[in-house]
């Protein structure tokens, strides 16, 4: 059996390879990150932001030094500008000063430590004279942007694409050889399993290819990336590459890819022709689109009642990808997901078998 389910498989996967659809997806990911690149490379629009200072020397000093850094990190200042985030320049009665961005302040964290090292250079200079060192400026911790929540969500985006695409390419295979009654040829030489197995297995290192072809292009994209935006995409490429995530992601990947695809699958061996597995197929997809909202919502956890959801297999890959819980949490609901692709994988066998010897009674000649 696997030696025939890899034959199978090989097939599916030269099918595919050799038309100009497959070459399309694999292309598109490519094209948007570079589309999102030039988008990077762009001249921006002036960006406005305030200053907020009891002494107007200094504020004059930070508008200044605040238009300098976005300059440097290829934007444009919009110049006395009261609208935008704030920066905050409050005096020290020994002379120094704190600076507090904002958490949206339209200045990466070295651009906000560039801000600082030019009013104190300002502001040495302007004591020179005087003979003396100025107090030194001091920048106020600013919450840190959560990256993580923006990686969770490439993972869960990255998933529902391919997800979309393969399970597409799997029915159209299933289908295709159910119209033309090749499907009835083939379970004549092999078991349904080898065939569930193999067309599985082939439409799959298709998908596995496309995301690949993906995930190498973000990572040119990001050697790539102007200073400007220098800080966010490497920094979301690390969250997102951290080899424990891509383990427990690649995990969660594989289980939903098997649960949706071996229903899929048997949703093909119901169908007759193209038009009636679109109609069969239709809930399942309208399935997968609430799952990937349902999952954007779980990000807030228990509070807004989805957490339930963990549980109910079509939902519990996106949720688990979207939000992290216990580790016995995570097992019982991979467990109920790899239970429930098991059963869609007997579903779609004992559909395949029932293909068959419909195919057989229809052979057999009448007394």
């Amino acid at each position: 059996m696997i030696r025939s389910a890899w034959l199978i498989a090989e097939r599916e996967f030269r099918t595919y390879a050799a038309t100009w659809s497959f070459w399309l997806a694999l292309l598109l990911g490519p094209v948007l990150l570079a589309g999102a690149f030039l988008a990077a490379s762009a001249p921006h629009a002036p960006v406005p932001f305030r200053v907020a200072s009891s002494d107007p020397q200094l504020a004059a000093a930070a508008r200044r030094a605040v238009a300098e850094a976005i300059a440097v990190e290829g934007g444009r200042a919009a110049s006395g500008s009261d609208k935008g985030a704030k920066l905050g320049v409050r005096s020290l009665p020994s002379g120094g000063a704190i600076l507090t961005f904002d958490p949206d302040f339209p200045l990466t964290p070295s651009g906000r430590m560039l801000v600082v090292r030019t009013l104190d250079a300002q502001r040495a200079a302007a004591q020179a004279a005087a003979g003396k060192a100025p107090p030194p400026l001091v920048l106020a911790p600013s919450p840190p942007e959560d990256l993580t929540q923006a990686s969770r969500f490439a993972v869960v985006l990255m998933l529902w694409l391919s997800l979309t695409g393969s399970l597409g390419m799997l029915l159209q295979a299933v289908v295709r050889e159910r119209s033309n009654r090749a499907l009835e040829t083939l379970l004549a030489s092999t078991g349904p399993w080898a065939i569930v197995v193999g067309k599985v297995a082939g439409v799959g290192l298709v998908s596995i290819l496309v995301l690949g072809a993906w995930l190498a292009a973000a990572g040119v994209v990001a050697a790539l990336t102007p200073q400007s935006s220098a800080e966010m995409l490497p920094a979301l490429l690390q969250a997102t590459g951290d080899p424990l995530l891509l383990g427990r992601a690649g995990l969660i990947y594989l289980l939903a890819y098997a649960f949706y695809g071996l229903l899929t699958v048997a949703i093909g061996a119901l169908a007759r022709d193209s038009a009636s597995a679109q109609n069969l197929a239709r809930p399942m997809f309208l399935v997968l689109l609430v799952a990937f909202f349902v999952a954007l919502s779980s990000a807030g956890g228990e509070k807004n009642g989805l957490a339930w959801l963990l549980y109910v297999p079509p939902f519990s890959p996106f949720i688990l990808l979207m939000q992290p819980a216990s580790l016995a949490t995570e097992i019982a609901a991979c467990i109920l997901l790899l239970v429930s692709a098991g059963t869609a994988g007997w579903v779609a066998t004992f559909l395949l078998q029932g293909v068959l010897g419909r195919s057989l009674t229809a052979r057999r000649p009448r007394d």
